[in-house]
């Protein structure tokens, strides 16, 4: 198995917006035949550079850290 960590920025949101998001992410990967090893929040945090969507200007993100594993060749 291939070990894998992905780093998630994520906009500041509600909880319920977050809980939404991470379990639209957990699927994505299970159905994908992964395994979710690990999940760290690593807390909000300002961003290197501004960014913008929706007419929103967005500064602070939610750090996030998803260790996975998967098969080889999927």
């Amino acid at each position: 198995m291939i070990t894998y960590e992905l780093c998630l920025l994520l906009r500041v949101m509600p909880k319920s917006e977050l809980v939404s998001a991470l379990k639209r992410t957990a699927n994505t990967i299970f159905l994908k035949g992964g395994i979710i090893r690990k999940l760290e929040s690593l807390g909000t945090k300002h961003i290197p550079s501004k960014t913008s969507s929706h007419g929103l200007v967005h500064n602070k993100a939610r750090y996030l850290l998803l260790v996975t594993f998967t098969l080889q060749g999927r």
